[in-house]
Protein backbone atom coordinates (compact mmCIF):
# COMPACT_ATOMS: atom_id res chain seq x y z
CA UNK A 1 0.00 0.00 0.00
CA UNK A 2 1.25 3.44 -1.56
CA UNK A 3 -0.13 5.63 1.50
CA UNK A 4 1.77 3.07 4.14
CA UNK A 5 4.70 3.18 2.68
CA UNK A 6 4.61 7.00 2.13
CA UNK A 7 3.62 7.24 6.00
CA UNK A 8 6.61 4.88 6.76
CA UNK A 9 9.11 6.93 5.10
CA UNK A 10 7.97 10.08 6.41
CA UNK A 11 8.42 8.78 9.95
CA UNK A 12 11.85 6.45 9.03
CA UNK A 13 13.26 10.33 7.83
CA UNK A 14 11.95 12.09 10.55
CA UNK A 15 13.67 9.85 13.34
CA UNK A 16 17.04 10.21 11.64
CA UNK A 17 16.58 14.15 11.07
CA UNK A 18 15.97 13.97 14.66
CA UNK A 19 19.16 11.70 15.23
CA UNK A 20 21.47 14.50 13.37
CA UNK A 21 20.06 16.89 15.32
CA UNK A 22 20.87 15.23 18.64
CA UNK A 23 24.30 14.40 16.88
CA UNK A 24 24.70 18.25 16.00
CA UNK A 25 24.03 19.33 19.93
CA UNK A 26 26.56 17.10 21.13
CA UNK A 27 29.49 17.95 18.87
CA UNK A 28 29.15 21.50 19.49
CA UNK A 29 28.85 21.09 23.07
CA UNK A 30 32.07 18.94 22.46
CA UNK A 31 33.43 21.83 20.44
CA UNK A 32 32.60 24.69 22.94
CA UNK A 33 34.54 22.81 25.87
CA UNK A 34 37.54 21.48 23.46
CA UNK A 35 37.55 25.10 22.66
CA UNK A 36 37.65 25.98 26.68
CA UNK A 37 40.46 23.70 26.84
CA UNK A 38 42.32 25.50 24.45
CA UNK A 39 41.80 28.89 26.12
CA UNK A 40 43.29 27.21 28.83
CA UNK A 41 46.19 26.08 27.09
CA UNK A 42 47.19 29.49 25.55
CA UNK A 43 46.42 31.02 28.94
CA UNK A 44 49.04 28.81 30.82
CA UNK A 45 46.44 27.22 33.48
CA UNK A 46 46.29 23.90 31.81
CA UNK A 47 50.00 21.81 30.68
CA UNK A 48 49.92 19.76 27.70
CA UNK A 49 49.19 16.98 29.45
CA UNK A 50 46.53 17.87 31.41
CA UNK A 51 44.89 18.89 28.34
CA UNK A 52 45.02 15.86 26.96
CA UNK A 53 44.00 14.44 29.58
CA UNK A 54 40.73 16.71 29.81
CA UNK A 55 40.63 16.34 25.88
CA UNK A 56 40.42 12.67 26.38
CA UNK A 57 37.24 12.68 29.06
CA UNK A 58 35.76 15.00 26.51
CA UNK A 59 36.34 12.51 23.96
CA UNK A 60 35.02 9.76 25.96
CA UNK A 61 32.04 11.52 27.05
CA UNK A 62 31.20 12.37 22.86
CA UNK A 63 31.31 8.31 21.90
CA UNK A 64 29.03 7.86 25.25
CA UNK A 65 26.69 10.67 23.98
CA UNK A 66 26.95 9.48 20.35
CA UNK A 67 26.06 5.64 21.49
CA UNK A 68 23.06 6.91 23.57
CA UNK A 69 21.66 8.58 20.76
CA UNK A 70 22.22 5.62 18.44
CA UNK A 71 20.45 2.89 21.06
CA UNK A 72 17.18 5.47 21.15
CA UNK A 73 17.24 5.80 17.19
CA UNK A 74 17.62 2.06 17.02
CA UNK A 75 14.88 1.72 19.65
CA UNK A 76 12.50 4.39 17.81
CA UNK A 77 12.44 2.66 14.29
CA UNK A 78 12.15 -1.06 16.17
CA UNK A 79 8.91 1.24 17.21
CA UNK A 80 8.06 2.52 14.01
CA UNK A 81 8.59 -1.19 12.37
CA UNK A 82 6.36 -2.68 14.47
CA UNK A 83 3.65 -0.51 13.66
CA UNK A 84 3.54 -1.95 10.26
CA UNK A 85 3.66 -5.20 8.55
CA UNK A 86 6.87 -6.81 8.97
CA UNK A 87 7.42 -7.86 5.18
CA UNK A 88 6.31 -4.37 3.93
CA UNK A 89 8.91 -2.34 7.00
CA UNK A 90 11.55 -4.47 5.82
CA UNK A 91 10.68 -4.53 2.08
CA UNK A 92 10.48 -0.77 2.13
CA UNK A 93 14.58 -0.28 4.10
CA UNK A 94 15.81 -2.21 1.48
CA UNK A 95 14.27 -0.15 -0.86
CA UNK A 96 15.26 2.57 0.51
CA UNK A 97 18.92 1.70 1.02
CA UNK A 98 19.28 0.46 -2.66
CA UNK A 99 18.18 3.71 -3.84
CA UNK A 100 19.42 6.49 -1.42
CA UNK A 101 16.29 7.56 -0.85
Amino acid sequence: NIMQMADYVNKRELLELRKRRKEEAATKEVLTESKRLLDEVMAGKLTPTEYKKKLKEVDKKKGETFDQIERENSEHIKELRDNYPTYYSFEWEYERRRYNW
